[in-house]
Formats: structure tokens, C-alpha cells, sequence
């Protein structure tokens, strides 16, 4: 007899995402990159596994189209900020787009709202990264303001008795405003420029207080200061130097032999975490300091132990991925209130009752 081929495992939405920002060029790659978005589950802020997001890809790699299909999600439902995410330089993809001198990339993210104030860690701008590169083009661009991007002149102040003085006389308080909204961004991003340096500071106080690590792994963050982890170990308890990797966006845990019953207190610290993957771990509970994980967007733990939906979790007002499928679950009133809930994965458990005002929203 012939064993039939094991079927080829389908990949997740996240990996078909990034698949298709690189190779831009294949067939239904934009198709795939605003179904991932709008109905994959995926955030525009992800990161691929060298901590890069779709829009810093794109506009490092002069990729236009994508960039534009990226832009225009963010305009429908997004935020501009979701534009200007920095990697660990502090480098926004605004200013990638002008390191390498992609004159249409610049465009599409200035029109898209992507900021031109904003500084790296070491104190540059969008600009400033053009002058690095020799780009006339963009340094003209830069110096000529976001009107002479859009093509608009400067209108004439002057007043006249020609039939569109009208026209002009609004024209020119569209530019007032412009300029005074453009002032006061800078100021905001010179606030969150200082506050990036105090979290700079934040950070490297934390991490010269954290105990030795015990885990290898644990260790490699600490001393990188990077922004993912995976741990697969047979363990009851997690290494405490774990809790000090405050740099850590995602956090990936599994425990196969289901000895991890609940997790510390000491996860409050990870504050910056969007992603919380505890899968198959034998978790009995989910800590109430999840409440202080305010950018988190994605919550796994299906197959463990669990009985309740913890209240804290209504706190994480940004949640757009819950999954916590093969549990102990009798009810889970809560998910009602997560009002950014896109994907939400519930089976195997025992509820009777699911209440979701919102349900259109889920896929």
C-alpha cells in the first residue's frame, strides 16, 4: 500500500503577510497583504522575526505599491503613529525611505501623515538622513514644506480685486493653519523625543539591576535588548531575569509537561509587550497584571487549565487577537468590553453564554 503525503501545513496569516510585503511582485501579494490586515488578524504594527514592521520594509525596500496599500489601511482605520513605530535605533520608516534616497516612498508616507520632526536615538530627522544620502530631490522636498510636496504654491497674500481673491484669501488660511498645526508637532514630537530618551535611561537602569540570568535565551535579550523571545522548557517556574527584559514586545512561553500553573506578578514590568503567546503551558489562572500591559494586541492561551476570563483583561482597551480555545472556560462576559477585538477563538470550552454586541467585527 502507498502512505498518503502528509498535507502540507497552510502558513499563518503573519507569515503570509510579510511573504507577500517582500516579494511584492507576485501574483495577489496586495490582495494578500489587505486580507491579512482587514481580516487575518494582523496589525499594521507587527513585527517580521528581524523586528521590522511592514511599513519599515516597505519604504526601506522602495517597495510603492504595498507602501500605498499600507498607507491607505492607516488612513480607513489606523493611527498616524501607526506610521511612525521606530525600530531600535529609533529610526521611523519615514527616515529609512530617505536613507536610501526612495523619493516616492517619501511621498506616500508624508501624505500619509508619516511625521518629518521626528528624531532617531541619535538625534536625526527624515531630513537629516537625506542630507546623509546626497538626495537633492528629498532635501528640496524637506526645505520647500509639506505644501511643495502636494504641489501646492504658496498663495499669493496680497490683495487684489481679481474674481477668485476669495479663493486666495481661504487658500492662505489654509496655509496659516497648516504652518501652525506643523508647529505644534514639532513640539509634540520634541516631547516625545525627551521621553524616549528618559525611557532610554528607564531602560538601561532596569537592565543593570536584573539578577543573573539562568536561561540562555533570557540572556540574549538582556544583552541585545531585543524585542522577542521564544522559551519551550519543562519548568515550574520562569527565570525572574526574565521579568526585567522590559525591552520585549512579544513573549512567546510553552511547558509541555503543563507544570506552569499561573504566571508572576512581576510581569506588570514588560510594559511594552503587544503580544502574549502561552500556549499549552497548564495555566490555572491569567494574572490580573495584565491590566498593565497597555499596548498589548495579541493574547494566547489555549490548552491550559483555565476557569475564568479575569477581569483585567476588559483594561487592554487595544486587543485585537484573543485566543483561549481548549480550556475550562463556563462564561466569558468580559470580551464584550474589548471594543478593538478582531479575531476571537473560543472552542473546546464550556460556555453556554457568549454576549457580543460587536460580533459583526470578529472573524
Amino acid at each position: 500500500s502507498t502512505e498518503a503525503m502528509p498535507a502540507k501545513k497552510k502558513p499563518q496569516p503573519r507569515q503570509q503577510f510579510f511573504n507577500a510585503i517582500r516579494d511584492d511582485k507576485a501574483t495577489r501579494s496586495l490582495d494578500t497583504v489587505r486580507w491579512c490586515l482587514r481580516h487575518g488578524g494582523v496589525n499594521i504594527r507587527a513585527e517580521d522575526d528581524a523586528g521590522h514592521t511592514a511599513v519599515q520594509i516597505a519604504a526601506a525596500g522602495n517597495k510603492i505599491e504595498v507602501l500605498q496599500v499600507l498607507c491607505d489601511h492607516v488612513r480607513q482605520g489606523g493611527l498616524k503613529e501607526d506610521l511612525d513605530v521606530d525600530d531600535e535605533e529609533g529610526r521611523t520608516a519615514l527616515m529609512m525611505a530617505a536613507s536610501k534616497g526612495n523619493v516616492e516612498c517619501v511621498k506616500i508616507l508624508s501624505k500619509a501623515g508619516a511625521s518629518w520632526t521626528a528624531k532617531s536615538e541619535e538625534g536625526m530627522t527624515a531630513r537629516d538622513y537625506a542630507v546623509k544620502k546626497g538626495s537633492q530631490p528629498l532635501i528640496a522636498m524637506f526645505d520647500g514644506g509639506i505644501d511643495a510636496l502636494m504641489k501646492e504654491k504658496k498663495p499669493d497674500f496680497a490683495d487684489d480685486e481679481d474674481d477668485d481673491a476669495e479663493a486666495k484669501r481661504q487658500e492662505a488660511k489654509k496655509w496659516r493653519m497648516a504652518n501652525l498645526d506643523a508647529n505644534k508637532q514639532a513640539e509634540r514630537e520634541t516631547a516625545v523625543y525627551e521621553a524616549r530618551l528618559k525611557e532610554r535611561d528607564h531602560i538601561e537602569s532596569t537592565l543593570g539591576t536584573a539578577p543573573p540570568a539562568q536561561w540562555s535565551e533570557v540572556q540574549a535579550v538582556l544583552d541585545t535588548k531585543g524585542r522577542e523571545i521564544s522559551i519551550v522548557r519543562e519548568t515550574s517556574d520562569i527565570d525572574p531575569a526574565l521579568w526585567y527584559c522590559i525591552t520585549l514586545n512579544s513573549l512567546r512561553i510553552k511547558v509541555s509537561s503543563l507544570t506552569l500553573a499561573r504566571l508572576p506578578s512581576s510581569l506588570a514590568q514588560l510594559s511594552a509587550l503587544t503580544s502574549l503567546i502561552v500556549n499549552q503551558c497548564g495555566l490555572e489562572e491569567l494574572p490580573q497584571e495584565l491590566s498593565s500591559l497597555p499596548r498589548l494586541r495579541v493574547l494566547e492561551a489555549t490548552g491550559n487549565k483555565l476557569a475564568v476570563v479575569p477581569e483585567a483583561l476588559a483594561a487592554c482597551s487595544g486587543l485585537e487577537v484573543l485566543s483561549l480555545g481548549n480550556n475550562n472556560l463556563t462564561d466569558a462576559d468580559v470580551v464584550e468590553r474589548l471594543e478593538s477585538l478582531v479575531t476571537l477563538n473560543l472552542d473546546r470550552n464550556r460556555i453556554t453564554r457568549l454576549p457580543l454586541p460587536q460580533a459583526e467585527r470578529l472573524k
